[in-house]
């Protein structure tokens, strides 16, 4: 869908090209930093649009960017403690979007249709790493204030690896985001 929408944005004004590159698995600060100085120095590449979603939770936390660099898949970035400035990133060529949520808020709502007090978070094993801690921390804290213990269950494999890795006394399942299935 990116890819589509930004050739329809620049066509005719600008040459639109798409070259992947692979990063670390899991990406970590120092991998993503390595990637883009080498995508960085090649001058063909005026923008850089980074598409992998791990990458993304980090890529806000770079020291600098030297080209205008697009993050389109930043979970909270406020949370993660990204810069903003006057609904802005505030920092040379950073431009990202974000959905910025308020899990409390999100499993209230959730509450209000299903009564639990034990849920499991399951989420992609690559996301939960790429996720800061606190972000992690914050989300537990609130289902406290609420009552509920949660739990964050990696899945990378099948819906028999989720059965055997699911505590017993579970009331409900939230399923996080899994990039890599499609």
């Amino acid at each position: 869908v990116f890819k589509e929408e930004l050739v329809a944005i620049f066509e005719g004004r600008y040459k639109v090209d798409f070259k992947v590159y692979r990063l670390d698995n899991p990406v970590n600060i120092a991998s993503l930093q390595t990637t883009l100085n080498e995508i960085y120095a090649q001058p063909e590449h005026d923008l850089v649009v980074v598409l992998d979603l791990p990458a993304n939770q980090l890529g806000g936390l770079l020291p600098s960017y030297p080209k205008p660099t697009f993050l389109p898949l930043v979970i909270s970035a406020q949370a993660q403690g990204f810069p903003l400035s006057d609904r802005s990133s505030g920092t040379d060529n950073l431009s990202y979007l974000t959905r910025e949520f308020d899990f409390l808020q999100e499993l209230q709502s959730f509450q209000s249709v299903a009564i639990f007090d034990r849920a499991a978070f399951i989420v992609d094993p690559v996301v939960r790493q790429s996720l800061d801690n606190k972000l992690i921390d914050q989300a537990i804290r609130d289902a406290e204030r609420l009552g509920v213990n949660l739990t964050f269950i990696e899945l990378d494999g099948s819906s028999a690896e989720l059965l055997d890795k699911l505590p017993e006394d579970i009331d409900t399942a939230i399923i996080g985001a899994f990039p890599s299935v499609s």
